[in-house]
């Protein structure tokens, strides 16, 4: 007779972790870091600061990963330790087909940068504190919106010049909007609706409304029009109770249709989306990439241009050193992924545009991870941000929740899973 799996069927947060202090768990330690790891590296401000450990958030990254998935495998929860090995074994794939396409030799340390893709794994392993990890991205948060806050005041006011270990950070320019210091968006979309559910249960608790500024004003400070807009409709919606299932199809209709808008030059080479944008100075350089990328997706569909080791070899091969496939949405995910990493990147935008209807967090942090997946699921149709970038803050939840609900059903079904958490037991 062959042994009974065991399960374990959690009905509430509290009743999970009841009497636990998460901070002495392994797998809450590991997403902890992981996290703190994250805005370290997309908040630039290591460059400026500590440019000597500018790697160290990379590698501690893909270690986590590893482990984490080294975790779930032992655990016997083989559907996320598979899928979490599809993810790395794409980064790799991607490495080499860049290498056939340069001629120049491959480095698996690309792979540091991209290791987000797979992150969804540090936070399956944690999902047993996913609120006390949410908490945890919450504050840290709020500090960095300080921090950046502070320095974007420095460069409007003195320029870029101003900011100490402006040589490090990553300063945007090159438009009409002047110099600004990059955001670490997901981190600070996250902070933003954290606060705003809250303050909506608590309007008289002036803690969330100080954090709701802090955020807003932070996304203001970053002159980054698209996501603002994007976070104020969110916003709009939420308050007014426009967040349902119809609502949330009408948007996810709206990010196919422009999903394939923006893909329409792979089979017409006249078509270029971003010419409509061309009078604003960023939406001439997007055009000029389009158009410059647009001829390498014949050559590779499946798994495109693939991933450059560092930007000098990647502008060799295209020839045009303002040329950044991380801004053309999803043309620019097929150009460099292939199909395989275009099908993967729009599963995951419609998973944050239409959520999780059951979920084992607290109501309200279920209610904020749905609207900042919202708000990042929507920022896809210019950024791969919830793919590879700052935005896998938020869409890495969604879909280690995601993969559990998967994980558990399977098990149900065939019992080929040795043990697992219901994660469908609130909302």
């Amino acid at each position: 007779m062959s042994p009974t799996p065991l399960v374990f069927d959690v009905h509430s947060p509290a009743e999970t972790n009841k009497g636990q202090n998460p901070w002495r768990d392994i797998d809450f330690l590991l997403a902890v870091v992981y996290a703190a790891c994250h805005l370290a590296l997309f908040s630039s401000l290591l460059g400026a600061y500590a440019p000597a450990l500018i790697r160290m958030p990379l590698v501690l990254m893909a270690g986590i990963t590893v482990a984490a998935s080294a975790l779930v495998f032992l655990k016997g929860q083989y559907t996320a330790a598979l899928l979490s090995l599809a993810a790395l074994l794409l980064l790799a794939v991607q490495i080499f087909q860049f290498s056939t396409f340069a001629y120049s030799p491959a480095s698996l340390n690309t792979a540091f940068s991209y290791t987000p893709i797979a992150g969804f794994i540090v936070y399956y392993n944690a999902r047993r504190h996913l609120n006390a990890v949410m908490e945890f991205i919450f504050w840290t948060a709020m500090a960095y919106c300080a921090i950046y806050c502070l320095f974007s005041t420095s460069i409007a006011t003195a320029g870029a010049d101003a900011l100490p270990g402006a040589e490090g950070a990553k300063i945007l320019a090159g438009d009409d909007r002047g110099a600004r210091l990059a955001l670490a968006i997901g981190h600070v979309v996250f902070g933003f609706f954290y606060a705003l559910v809250r303050l909506r249960r608590s309007p008289k608790k002036l803690l969330w409304l100080l954090a709701v500024l802090l955020a807003g004003v932070s996304l203001y400070l970053s002159l980054s029009r698209s996501i603002s807009v994007i976070v104020i409709l969110t916003a709009v919606m939420f308050l007014f109770n426009l967040t349902g299932r119809k609502i949330r199809t009408f948007f996810l209709v709206g990010f196919l249709g422009f999903v394939a808008f923006n893909l329409a030059g792979v089979l017409v080479l006249d078509w270029n989306p971003f010419l409509i944008f061309s009078s604003d100075l960023s939406g001439e350089a997007r055009a000029r990439s389009y158009l410059v990328l647009q001829r390498y997706i014949g050559e590779s569909p499946l798994f495109g241009l693939g991933l450059a080791p560092d930007r000098e070899t990647f502008v060799s091969l295209v020839g045009g050193y303002y040329v950044f496939w991380e801004d053309l949405g999803p043309f620019g995910i097929w150009v460099t992924f292939g199909l395989v990493g275009l099908s993967a990147s729009v599963l995951i935008g419609c998973l944050c545009l239409m959520g999780l209807r059951r979920t084992d967090l607290t109501p309200m942090n279920h209610e904020a991870l749905l609207l900042a997946g919202f708000a990042i699921g929507l920022y896809g149709v210019q950024s791969p941000s919830a793919w590879a970038g700052t935005g896998t803050i938020i869409s890495n939840v969604l879909v280690a929740i995601w993969v559990g609900q998967i994980a558990n059903r399977s098990s149900k079904l065939g019992g080929d899973e040795r043990q697992h958490y219901s994660l469908s037991t609130r909302s």
